[in-house]
């Protein structure tokens, strides 16, 4: 049970420091593989952004789904307590649907933002390293481009 605590701790403290470096990022510019999916077949592009989502740091994933129109994923996210120190867990989930992402951006932090065509954040992931972040990023945006296409 301590290791875990220890675990727990260390989450807590990778997320802070990457909030805290949100202000020193710049995006990254590069033009994404909007035909990824297409290359990889479809099978092997959702199981690649399936392994992806599980490395994310924050938020940590649980669980993917991941169908034609949407991407959904469950995530552990801590309960603040007194002084922002974290009282426990609990789940929460997302869904992004294809059609409603407008842009995606990653940055040198390897956070990705992915953000409606009026500018709103519908999701929020921090990677471990630039390669998942871009890897995020291209197969997020190759799922949105073969859903408009379609």
């Amino acid at each position: 049970m301590l290791g875990q605590h220890v675990r727990y701790t260390v989450l807590v403290l990778l997320c802070l420091v990457s909030l805290l470096s949100l202000g020193c990022a710049s995006a990254i510019q590069y033009q994404a593989n909007e035909k990824l999916v297409d290359e990889l077949g479809v099978p092997q592009a959702q199981q690649r952004l399936k392994d992806t989502l599980f490395r994310s740091i924050n938020p940590p994933v649980t669980d993917v789904e991941l169908t034609n129109d949407y991407l959904h994923y469950r995530y552990r996210q801590a309960i603040p307590g007194p002084f922002g120190a974290p009282v426990g867990f609990t789940m929460a989930e997302n869904r992004v649907f294809f059609t409603n992402i407008g842009r995606v951006e990653a940055f040198e932090n390897h956070l990705v933002l992915v953000r409606n065509p009026a500018e709103i954040v519908l999701a929020q992931m921090v990677f471990g390293n630039a390669e998942d972040a871009r890897t995020f990023t291209e197969l997020l945006l190759a799922f949105r481009a073969r859903r408009t296409r379609n």
